[in-house]
């Protein structure tokens, strides 16, 4: 078994440390740290286009090695967005009524959908390390293992899924799928990751959930992305990695509800 040697550098400043820490001493940032290879003795670090049984640890993309051609296929990827979904998934452990459930990959964003998901998976167990989960009851933990049970078996046959989960816990857990109509979470840092489809086809893979559809955050933020996602129906529309932290002004999707029991009285 080849022996690999890691360590961990700010990705904000390039210093290095044999173990995590939470504030980086030489740029003052905090949570820049991620853990990376420095040496090894295997060249080969996972088999692209090999179904494996579980992809339980997270390996960065720029060490995926292409065992064919013997090339990396990711060097350089923008990991603003893997990080700021993970914080939006991990926060609250899904339990708001904010947090993301799926993760919807654009076809020119640069990067698949499968490798996002990676990507997305190693930011989460980084997140897991500084900030764990909560406690969660047997019931959940147990809705957690079937589904994963479920995506296991169908990856053995099936090149279109792929599963990513922590080791010996359901604290986290990546699930891609080809398939893009929407998939609903059991909760507690359970995620999907799926193509982007056609935006004129789009609503069609929200119907289940489209009446309940609360917030989209998208990366990068700009005009072009909000003209094309606002006949969604969502009632809020924000940066990704800003999913829990609405304005006091945001007018909530209960609000119509609430409207009704409420006494107004105007001043001035």
């Amino acid at each position: 078994m080849a022996k690999i040697k890691k360590s961990y550098f700010c990705q904000n400043c390039g210093a290095q440390s044999p173990q995590w820490i939470g504030k980086c001493s030489s740029c003052n940032e905090w949570n820049t740290y991620v853990e990376e290879i420095v040496s090894k003795n295997e060249k080969k670090l996972f088999n692209v286009g090999q179904t494996t049984k579980r992809v339980s640890k997270p390996v960065a993309i720029g060490d995926v090695v292409d065992e064919k051609h013997n090339r990396i296929i990711f060097k350089d990827i923008d990991k603003t967005a893997a990080k700021s979904a993970a914080q939006d998934i991990s926060l609250f452990d899904q339990q708001g009524c904010l947090s993301p459930h799926d993760i919807y990959v654009h076809p020119d964003a640069g990067i698949t959908p499968q490798d996002f998901a990676a990507e997305l998976a190693r930011e989460l167990d980084l997140f897991n390390q500084h900030t764990p989960r909560r406690n969660i009851s047997a019931d959940e933990s147990a809705q957690i293992t079937a589904l994963r049970d479920s995506y296991d078996f169908r990856q053995l046959n099936d090149p279109s899924v792929k599963l990513w989960a922590s080791d010996n816990s359901t604290d986290w857990t990546v699930i891609y799928e080809k398939d893009s109509q929407f998939a609903v979470s059991p909760l507690n840092r359970f995620v999907f990751v799926k193509p982007l489809p056609e935006l004129e086809n789009f609503s069609k893979h929200l119907f289940l959930v489209r009446t309940h559809l609360s917030s989209i955050a998208i990366h990068p933020f700009n005009q072009k992305h909000l003209n094309e996602l606002q006949s969604l129906g969502a009632s809020r529309i924000c940066p990704l990695g800003k999913s829990q932290t609405p304005s006091i002004l945001w007018h909530q999707d209960g609000s119509p509800q609430l409207l009704p029991l409420v006494h107004w009285i105007d001043f001035g």
